[in-house]
């Protein structure tokens, strides 16, 4: 998860095994967190005169159950919210939440079956922004344990609402084929996916290859005319194809290495793109009970026809390489101290000059 939710929430697992393999035993946990910190690009602004920084106050709420009823079924329900408050710029204050909930059950010893729901919002105080929205999602999940090879088939679907600007508003329907080979120190996960989405929205065409202001055009029934050509069907859709690769270490220290691919090819001018991202993390145990997580993205995304930022791809920094940090420090009992950081950059074009850091000193409290 990149963008707002992870910044906000940190991360959360929805993989496979953790949403078709409960613990019995599993407590409700809560994660609460609170601080304040400093954001140098408030607004996400691209050039430097444009950027305005400040002080910032973060809270986040994380709650999680998980069950299992009789010996075949399990059922999970988690929560997550975040928001932020800038002082200096009260109309960009933010929500961010999350609910999601699962079913799983047994088909055979080595066959399972799950349905997974979910809703995530995303909220800005006043007035809204292009990035605001609220996604509905669902579909099953069938998995086959064949030794240390576990093999899994999702489908679904979802709908994804903006609220200012509903023309990038969209219903989509995906498909995908995941793998996870490895039980013990390492794992390698892979997955292949496929999602079709319809737009609210019109797309665009070329018109010819005069003045580059007039050769692009939202189509719809009024402007039609306008023309000179049947265009066809007038509106968006565009298919997206994924692929991931990943080798995990499970010890004291926890560490992964992924590469991500994802092409979207679209019918709209300027809605054909490929996106390439490496990420690494690591989070280790230091001394004195001190916790250190650290990870690192590196991003390049390229257009067919050239650079064109639509809310759908940067709903918040999400096509922006990036390093962050988090130390966590346990004061006492369920409380620890938490500082952590992160720079946000894109050093690949596509907003070149964009620089954000944030940095955030506060409190957590963990119970489960």
């Amino acid at each position: 998860m990149s963008g707002l939710g992870a910044a906000l929430l940190g991360p959360v697992c929805l993989s496979a095994a953790c949403l078709l393999t409960p613990d019995a035993h599993a407590d409700p946990r809560i994660r609460a967190e609170t601080g304040a910190g400093y954001d140098s690009n408030i607004t996400r602004a691209e050039d430097d005169d444009a950027r305005r920084a400040g002080a910032l106050l973060r809270a986040v709420l994380d709650l999680d159950d998980q069950a299992r009823l009789g010996s075949a079924l399990g059922v999970g329900v988690s929560y997550q919210a975040g928001a932020k408050h800038f002082f200096d710029a009260p109309g960009e204050d933010v929500v961010f939440q999350r609910l999601s909930g699962w079913l799983s059950g047994r088909l055979s010893p080595a066959a399972g079956l799950g349905l997974r729901l979910g809703v995530q919002d995303r909220t800005t105080r006043d007035p809204l922004r292009p990035r605001d929205y609220t996604r509905l999602s669902a579909g099953p999940e069938v998995t086959f344990a064949l030794g240390a090879l576990r093999l899994g088939a999702q489908a679904g679907v979802e709908r994804l609402q903006f609220k200012s600007d509903t023309d990038f508003s969209a219903d989509g329907y995906r498909a995908g084929l995941s793998a996870q080979l490895g039980q013990g120190t390492w794992i390698v996960d892979g997955q292949v996916g496929l999602m079709a989405r319809a737009f609210d929205g019109t797309r665009l065409v070329v018109l010819g290859p005069d003045d580059p202001v007039e050769r692009v055009l939202f189509v719809d029934p009024v402007t039609r005319r306008d023309i000179g050509f049947d265009p066809g069907d007038v509106s968006r859709h565009d298919t997206v194809w994924t692929a991931g690769l990943r080798l995990r270490h499970v010890g004291t220290a926890l560490a992964s290495l992924e590469y991500s691919f994802a092409l979207n090819d679209s019918d709209s001018y300027n809605g054909r793109f490929t996106r390439h991202e490496v990420q690494a993390s690591v989070t280790t145990p230091l001394f004195a009970g001190l916790l250190l997580s650290a990870k690192a993205s590196l991003q390049r995304l390229t257009y067919a026809d050239g650079v064109y930022l639509s809310p759908l791809e940067v709903l918040d920094d999400e096509n922006r390489s990036a390093l962050s940090a988090r130390l966590e420090w346990p004061l006492w009992e369920a409380v620890s101290l938490v500082a952590s950081g992160g720079s946000w950059f894109s050093p690949f074009g596509g907003g070149a000059d964009f620089q954000r850091h944030v940095g955030v000193l506060g409190l957590a409290l963990n119970d489960g």
